[in-house]
């Protein structure tokens, strides 16, 4: 009993540790598991038989490797029914979803309050609505259901069942922008976005609103915070998830608590139309950009478009195998300074398709503004 004990310890060490520097790959682990177990047992008979003649137990350790290789196999092939297993939707009392590590002891749902690119946070959905769309997403992650590989990232999912119990499943290596948009782009957590900034903006006392790129800081007067926050709450109830991870941002909402503490930072994005309105009702209009002193527009693919994998192959094929992103951008980039093109460019607005092209405006102060656009007017990426 002895050695089949230290032999599990050991080659669970063993088998963790090289799976781990082949990055976690299933292939990783059936490599891995054919040295662990011979090491580990091999390493019990010695301590067990004070000896290091170990090859005669040659048959034993063939016993082992396939024992510990059918166990895997029926893990990997979910013969038992635990990798597959989904909860019923009227057996969930809530479910939990993020893609960043947790601790399950404090099950805290938030947001992260400096908001300049995303609120990835750990988000709770309780309504039979939510816990429909989450149970199916689960059961697309498990089917290995993706619009197109091209982000990948880790996604945790933990339910909460009405008798009690706790289950937890945890995926690595899917197409994060798939399941995410899904999620991000649903009512649930657009309620739960506006709830948590209309919080934000309840616990304030001071508000000001930043230019990204400049210097240009204006302060909100207090009685004119509650109609700057329903105007941002509108905006967020109605931003697409390419919009949202586009890092499109102008300028910030920046938010302080009563002891000067720093609360929140919200972000403003190309298609928040009603706080644009608000900034120029309010005589902030100089936040709010627009095609006066535009110098040039750079434009490229977005990195997450269909369209960009045979562009990125033909930069590998052009610069080799050191290719890097700032080569690919460059290459896959035309700089626009043209006047009349600019302003064409300028007038078209924006639209976040899944697949868009990316344009970032310069201006004779230094100053930028990005916006996504699907189409452009004929020619333009001939000039």
């Amino acid at each position: 009993m002895f050695v089949i004990v230290m032999s599990l310890f050991i080659t669970l060490c063993l088998c963790i540790f090289l799976a781990t520097i082949m990055m976690d790959s299933l292939k990783g682990l059936y490599i891995a598991i054919v040295p662990s177990i011979i090491i580990g047992y091999g390493i019990s008979k010695m301590v067990v038989e004070k000896t290091l003649a170990i090859g005669k137990y040659y048959k034993n350790m063939i016993v082992a490797v396939v024992i510990g290789l059918l166990v895997l196999i029926v893990i990997d092939y979910n013969f038992l029914g635990y990798e597959r297993y989904v909860p019923e939707v009227d057996e969930v009392s809530h479910v939990y979803y993020t893609n960043r590590h947790y601790d399950i002891a404090d099950m805290t749902v938030h947001f992260d309050d400096n908001d300049m690119y995303d609120d990835y946070g750990m988000l709770k959905f309780d309504d039979e609505a939510s816990i429909e769309m989450m149970v199916q997403l689960h059961k697309d992650l498990i089917n290995r259901v993706e619009a197109q590989k091209r982000q990948y990232t880790r996604i945790n999912l933990i339910y909460v069942l009405k008798n009690g119990e706790v289950v937890q499943r945890t995926y690595k290596d899917y197409d994060d922008y798939y399941y995410a948009s899904k999620i991000y782009e649903s009512e649930s957590y657009r309620k739960m976005k506006a709830q948590h900034v209309a919080d934000r903006f309840e616990s304030s006392s001071r508000v000001n609103v930043t230019k990204l790129f400049g210097d240009v800081i204006l302060e909100v007067d207090e009685e004119m915070i509650t109609s700057l926050r329903d105007a941002y709450i509108k905006d967020i109830k109605e931003v697409t998830y390419p919009e949202k991870i586009s890092r499109d941002v102008y300028a910030m909402i920046r938010l302080k608590g009563y002891g000067g503490e720093k609360l929140a930072t919200f972000n403003l994005m190309p298609s928040f139309e009603h706080t644009k309105q608000w900034l120029i009702s309010n005589g902030m209009e100089t936040m709010v950009p627009t095609s006066e002193g535009l110098l040039k527009a750079e434009i490229h693919k977005f990195y997450l478009a269909v369209e960009t994998k045979p562009f990125i192959e033909e930069v590998y094929e052009f610069f080799g195998d050191t290719a890097n992103m700032s080569q690919i951008s460059a290459r896959n980039s035309v700089v626009v300074e043209d006047p009349v093109i600019l302003e064409q460019l300028f007038d078209l607005g924006y639209d976040y398709s899944d697949s868009y092209y990316s344009i970032h405006y310069t201006y004779e102060d230094d100053t930028f503004y990005s916006v996504g656009l699907s189409e452009l007017p004929e020619g333009v990426l001939d000039k």
